[in-house]
């Protein structure tokens, strides 16, 4: 597994993947960065990339479903199916202080919608 965190070299780890693995945060019901810049890395290389797996683990505050709904339609949208349903993390985290903290997750705090 290789984690592309900015687009250097997004390219040729998007074309050397068999599948993709998404991982997001929710933020204001939304996936914010590097989510939202896929475009940037595949439509450039869509004929050669689509058809490729994906799955999705978003983690969210108190919910997550906004967030599963955004990044499922962006991966949608470049023609990669999903082979798994979305894995949601709730941290039940509100305040900016509860977010901040480092999170230990269980079996309880990961659903599967």
């Amino acid at each position: 597994m290789r984690q592309v965190v900015d687009e250097t070299g997004a390219a040729t780890i998007l074309l050397d993947a068999g599948a993709y693995l998404f991982r997001a945060s929710e933020y204001l019901a939304a996936t914010p960065g590097a989510m939202n810049g896929f475009d940037r890395f595949y439509y450039p290389h869509l004929e050669r990339i689509c058809g490729r797996a994906f799955a999705l683990a978003v983690s969210a505050g108190p919910g997550g479903e906004n967030a599963v709904r955004h990044t499922a339609r962006i991966a949608r949208g470049s023609r990669l199916p999903d082979v798994r349903p979305p894995r949601i993390t709730c941290t039940y985290a509100w305040t900016p202080a509860e977010i901040r903290v480092p999170k230990t997750f269980t079996e309880s705090t990961i659903s599967l919608p």
